[in-house]
């Protein structure tokens, strides 16, 4: 994610290593050196921007979560201006830095809708698939659906499950990999569950339009690309009802589902809710995706996303003069 806007950012702006005046940071992506330049532009006036996704707490971080906290305040409490990539990255920083200060601007990440849009044809099938994105790099997110997919497929016994990405948590992918096929035969989904490994950028489109509906189960997710994406192409999102999911999906793109999650332990949804979500996006699949497109447009067209950051840079940049 955070490589993508600083690719987007570079394609949009003239950029340079060594004469600027003006530095982009995310904190999600922060190169090699970057203290050293946080404290070059405050040496020397040059407004610098971050862009800041989430925060590490224990749940997902496990030890020493105060130490990275540290470092993305001192990101945040020298910026020129800090963008929030959700109110619940914006609720975090006042949380683990407990520095209410640091209000900043809250600002979606965006997407293409010109290249992410839906597919020309609705499935009518009668054979929904369901769709697992991104890169699989937690345990409990591929448990999670598997489970919560079982129990549609007794209802929907024709649907399919695709598991896109990287299946790996423990750095060691074929154990991974093994780990879940044993899930998978376990609960007799092996002619419904396909394992499609990882995808390009440019193949993510149509990795989407392959599918019906998103289901995302990392719990208190910030900002999530693959949702946001997952819009643009009209598909509905189910998904736990905690961090910054709710304020992408809204309520008439999705379901969300409730979760006791917190900032000490990960508790998935509850499975048998993500199937009830899954069915209920189902049966009202053509209005959930319209709405799902049409929310796409209106909140996060990547061309108001970076007309938002033109004015900031101009602002930052005449206010030095």
């Amino acid at each position: 994610g955070g490589g993508v806007k600083l690719h987007e950012i570079s394609q949009a702006f003239q950029t340079s290593a060594d004469e600027f005046n003006l530095a982009y940071l995310v904190s999600s992506k922060l190169p090699a050196g970057w203290l050293g330049l946080v404290f070059h532009c405050k040496k020397n006036g040059i407004p610098l921007v971050s862009n800041v996704d989430g925060f590490a707490y224990p749940a997902w971080h496990g030890s020493g979560w105060q130490v990275t906290n540290s470092l993305i305040g001192v990101l945040a409490r020298n910026s020129s201006k800090t963008l929030f990539q959700s109110n619940f990255s914006k609720l975090c920083a006042h949380k683990f830095l407990g520095d209410s200060a640091i209000e900043g601007e809250v600002l979606y990440n965006a997407v293409n809708t010109d290249f992410f849009s839906p597919r020309d044809t609705r499935n009518v099938s009668g054979a929904p698939t369901i769709l697992l994105a991104g890169n699989q790099y937690e345990k409990y997110r591929v448990e999670n659906a598997l489970e919560a997919f079982a129990l549609f497929h007794k209802k929907y016994p024709l649907s399919k499950l695709k598991i896109t990405g990287r299946v790996d948590w423990i750095n060691f992918e074929a154990s991974c990999k093994r780990q879940t096929m044993a899930m998978i035969r376990g609960m007799g989904l092996a002619e419904s569950v396909e394992l499609t490994g990882p995808y390009t950028r440019d193949g993510a489109r149509e990795v989407y339009r392959g599918a019906d509906i998103l289901l995302h189960t990392k719990e208190n997710d910030p900002c999530p690309g693959v949702v946001i994406e997952a819009l643009a192409c009209g598909l509905p999102v189910v998904y736990p009802a905690n961090g910054g999911v709710p304020e992408l999906v809204g309520s008439d793109c999705g379901v969300g589902v409730s979760s006791s999650s917190d900032w000490q332990k990960v508790r998935p949804a509850h499975a048998q809710g993500l199937a009830d979500g899954l069915e209920h996006c189902w049966v009202n699949l053509k209005s959930y995706s319209e709405s799902a497109r049409s929310r796409a447009l209106k909140m996060f067209d990547q061309k108001q996303w970076m007309e938002r950051h033109r004015q900031i840079f101009l602002e930052l940049i005449a206010s030095t003069r």
